[in-house]
């Protein structure tokens, strides 16, 4: 009873959750139907319709009247740091690491030098009687790129991996930059707009700024090390999933009420932290952390958008004219070109930099500058300016808000659209000769696969009759067509063959190396790092080696700071700690690559259920020449290499052997006795209650090595 009456005294509350099932509903309908408008606009479309039809018919305003209860600064401290953390706990560390100067261009000179051309355009062209604190704001806020839409897209179409990862990670640091600048400029803005307005002191505003982003920096670093650990100790899905959300939560929650500094750069810096430490995580868990926060982000963006749509579309724009509306076109011509002097000066410059490598080419900085879009965090933010009675002047608020809105729909509507018809105009789509030799190989590997279940089908007494398995694969090439009809001879006299086998190769160690530590046969911390630095060589198109893994250069240059600095302790403990992580690591390397040689022969004794995509017959004869004299030098290289560092860790080889073999034996028992668990499971054998008793037990054990 008390809760009906709870509910009866607060009557918006059961339409909330009825607008929020009616948005996600809606949402569904949207992406299981066949309209090519991108989500986010076909629901803010469906949001500003519903706001329509509320003014028409006062019953279906019922349904609306809530979200007015929810005021914009609700949206930014709820749905944001879910966007935000997401978005940079899910960028490629590897190729981020390889673009970091080119995302650092754009996301804070880049930014800065957006925000006054968009500002200084603003006050000479469009809007004379605003001051310089309004234009300058409406340039920080407009500035906050959202590429969501095209980077599926471009991912979609094969487009370069560098420039996939440049916008990604410009779309998650300007948006903090941008919010950082709002929140310095809006004091400014307090009177009417072409009133006297109050000078811009510099200095006081950039000790401002280096405290909001500094102090998140701090933070966020502090978090992440924090959460790292405590993961650490975490074997269970459901404790490592609200561990990471709970620290995402509560650092936002820190750094916006009680130390005042950026909380959006704060998610961005834990985020970021925890992308680099991502294998702390059990591999049986990862598919849940993704589809948990997948789910979240799709929630978050549903009900931005609709809520922003039923905002701007009750607003009714009160004291707008013509001019106002005809300004929009102009301001978004505007803002194109602006983003293309943005890109093209800031990273031709960064190009430049002496012994610096020039990874984007014209084409690259052609879809860059095409595809910065404006979203989420734009519409927010001039939606909570709406409702900021620090500033008096209304209709200056409402300019903000159709502005805001206007380039949010041009941009994500007309660069979505042209996203497509830009990349196949500009020859991005187009396949390599090594691409191309793949799949002509694939068709070859999968046709024999075909011939081969097909004698066997036709030998067993199972056989499905009137069935022609090789007319299945005729259809194969039409799925992926090829522009060289020479076969694979063709192909192969006009391809860079080293290239090739150093695609292949990379490709391989990071998959073998995944196999292997589900096994158990290497550790967390040495899948983490082969893979990344494979994924690191095959995005600078070098081949990898144990020098890759190594510390001892820079353990001798520890050595030699050891003898000015006092806390020599601490040194030797740090240094002990690298070292033995270092030939941890070299250790498992040189598993992964004897299990590789070992599979790269005709009579291999590997697992079969470790390595079944390491038969040789799936590999050119080339690359199995190749691998094999690689493979020799590069163990022995690493052998030699481990000899090495085991002198500075004070144990000899019998020692380190054994330490190294002894965690070894238990994560193989660990991970047999999970696979006979879940055997005895789905035989019927053991109930699924006891038996994932037995593994989270298993796991936890495994955790604690």
């Amino acid at each position: 009873m008390s809760v009906t009456n709870e509910i009866s005294s607060h009557p918006h509350h059961p339409y909330i959750f009825l607008f929020i099932g009616c948005a996600l509903l809606t949402a569904g309908i949207i992406k299981s139907s066949r309209v090519r408008v991108p989500l986010t606009i076909a629901l803010f479309i469906v949001g500003a319709v519903c706001g329509i039809i509320g003014d028409l018919f006062p019953t279906f305003q019922l349904l609306l009247d809530p979200i007015h209860v929810i005021s914009p600064s609700f949206l930014f401290y709820i749905f944001f740091p879910v966007l935000i953390f997401e978005a940079a706990f899910n960028c490629e560390v590897a190729v981020f690491q390889l673009v970091w100067k080119e995302i650092i261009c754009l996301a804070v000179p880049g930014i800065l030098l957006s925000t006054a051309l968009t500002g200084t355009f603003i006050k000479l062209v469009i809007y004379r009687q605003w001051n310089w604190s309004a234009s300058l704001l409406y340039g920080a806020i407009i500035s906050a790129t959202d590429p969501v839409a095209t980077l599926g897209i471009l991912k979609e179409l094969g487009g370069n991996e560098r420039t996939r990862a440049i916008l990604d990670g410009e779309s998650i640091l300007n948006d903090g930059i941008a919010i950082v600048l709002y929140e310095v400029l809006v004091p400014f803005v307090e009177n009417v707009a072409g009133g006297p307005e109050r000078a811009i002191s510099f200095f006081p505003q950039f000790l401002q700024c280096v405290h909001l982003v500094f102090g998140a920096l701090l933070l966020g670093t502090l978090s992440g090390i924090l959460m790292t650990a405590m993961l650490q100790r975490c074997s269970e899905k459901s404790v490592e999933s609200t561990v990471i959300y709970a620290f995402g939560v509560i650092s936002f929650f820190i750094a916006e009420s009680w130390l005042k500094v950026s909380g959006v750069l704060t998610l961005c810096f834990l985020g970021l932290r925890f992308a680099i430490r991502r294998h702390v995580v059990h591999p049986h868990n990862t598919d849940l952390l993704n589809a948990f926060w997948e789910v979240l982000v799709y929630i978050a963006n549903v009900l931005i958008f609709t809520i922003v749509g039923v905002y701007v579309s009750n607003q009714k724009f009160r004291g707008m004219q013509w001019y106002d509306y005809c300004m929009v076109p102009v301001l978004y011509a505007a803002l194109m070109c602006i983003r293309f002097i943005m890109v093209f000066s800031l990273l031709g410059a960064c190009g430049q930099i002496p012994g610096a490598r020039k990874l984007v080419g014209i084409k690259d900085l052609i879809v860059i500058s095409t595809n910065g879009l404006r979203g989420a965090v734009a519409l927010t933010l001039a939606l909570v300016i709406r409702h900021d009675k620090r500033i008096t002047d209304t209709v200056l608020k409402q300019q903000f808000l159709l502005l805001t809105a206007g380039q949010v729909c041009f941009t994500v509507v007309l660069n979505g659209l042209l996203c497509k018809p830009i990349i196949r105009f500009l020859g991005l789509k187009s396949r390599t000769r090594e691409e191309e030799f793949a799949i002509v190989w694939a068709w070859d590997r999968i046709g024999s696969q075909l011939k081969a279940n097909q004698k066997k089908l036709e030998e067993s007494q199972i056989s499905p009759g009137g069935c022609d398995f090789m007319s299945l694969g005729n259809d194969i090439p039409s799925l992926f067509p090829t522009h060289s009809p020479t076969g694979l001879e063709g192909i192969w006299n006009v391809m860079d063959e080293r290239t090739f086998h150093e695609i292949i190769y990379h490709r391989l160690l990071h998959n073998l190396s995944v196999a292997l530590f589900e096994k158990g046969f290497i550790s967390s911390t040495v899948v983490h790092t082969v893979t990344f630095q494979a994924k690191q060589c095959l995005a600078e198109g070098r081949l990898l080696g144990h020098r890759d893994f190594s510390i001892c250069t820079h353990s001798r240059f520890l050595l030699r700071m050891l003898r000015v600095v006092p806390l020599r302790w601490v040194f030797n403990q740090l240094k002990k700690r690298l070292l033995q992580e270092t030939i941890q690591v070299l250790i498992g390397y040189k598993i992964v690559l004897d299990v590789l040689a070992e599979s790269m022969t005709d009579k291999s004794t590997a697992p079969a259920s470790s390595v079944k995509f390491c038969r040789m017959e799936l590999y050119p004869r080339s690359f199995q020449r190749w691998i094999v004299e690689h493979l020799k030098r590069e163990t022995m290289a690493t052998g030699e290499e481990i000899e090495v560092i085991r002198p500075h860790m004070g144990l000899n080889e019998e020692q380190s052997t054994s330490l190294q073999n002894n965690r070894s034996l238990h994560r193989v028992s660990f991970r047999f006795m999970s696979e006979t668990v879940d055997e005895l499971m789905r035989g019927g054998l053991l109930d699924y209650r006891t038996g994932d008793g037995l593994i989270e037990c298993l796991r936890a054990k495994e955790v604690n090595l």
